[in-house]
């Protein structure tokens, strides 16, 4: 990301067109870790609270009087001030949640069992039909992944053979029956005194230039419907 410690990153709402969502916060860099040359290189690693901010759970603002009163609730009584984008030491008693805090969404949580029996007794916690949580092993789900991924392209390369073959051997027609109607074209070359090696010289020189013109073209069309499949198989493997 090229940041360093002390550096700012500011979050970025889910939907561009709802105006009435969180606003972005403002958050401070406090440290980097280092890299793996994975994708983890390019993560952002922050606390629970802080990405309850960011999906708008909670916010910060100044208010004229009383602030300290438990349960925070707005009232009418309070004139609040413009909302705070960043969380320093100043105004960190002014951010609060609403809500109970049981009921706060968390997507997954890393479970590290200390012994086989206590994997297979968590496993078995969450195998009930009704169950809506859901317990996976990360690396049978990469496995899993892979395999996928693997047959996927089996079957592009699959496709792609066929392809090529289907366009050869349509070239190959197109080049035979262009020979045929330019049978004449070809006679009036002898005639003028042109040897068939000339003839066949003319020929293959147009067919370099059709060939030539059809690669550079392929490739724009390859170079500007990449990164639109690329963005579509990345939304497909997140879904």
């Amino acid at each position: 990301m090229g940041i360093q410690p002390g550096d700012r990153l500011l979050s970025e709402s889910d939907s561009l067109f709802d105006l009435s969502g969180p606003a972005p916060l403002n958050m401070r860099v406090t440290g980097l870790l280092a890299r793996t040359g994975t994708s983890d290189d390019e993560a952002v690693l922050c606390d629970l609270e802080t990405t309850w901010l960011i999906e708008g759970i909670g916010h910060g603002h100044a208010i004229q009087g009383d602030a300290a009163e438990e349960n925070h609730q707005h009232s009418s009584g309070r004139q609040y001030l413009q909302a705070h984008q960043e969380v320093t030491d100043e105004n960190v008693n002014s951010f609060h949640f609403h809500g109970k805090r049981s009921q706060f969404p968390i997507t997954a949580l890393i479970a590290l069992p200390t012994s086989d029996k206590s994997e297979a007794l968590l496993l078995g916690r969450y195998l009930a039909p009704d169950q809506t949580l859901q317990m996976i092993r990360p690396i049978e789900v990469v496995q899993e992944l892979l395999h996928v991924i693997s047959h996927l392209r089996r079957l592009f390369d699959l496709s792609i053979l066929l392809l090529t073959m289907a366009t050869a051997l349509l070239a190959a027609l197109v080049l035979m029956l262009s020979l045929r109607l330019r049978q004449r074209e070809m006679r009036t070359f002898y005639l003028l005194g042109c040897s068939r090696g000339k003839a066949v010289q003319v020929v293959a020189t147009q067919l370099l230039l059709v060939v030539l013109i059809a690669v550079s073209l392929s490739f724009l069309a390859a170079s500007a419907v990449s990164p639109g499949l690329e963005w579509l198989f990345i939304r497909l493997m997140s879904t």
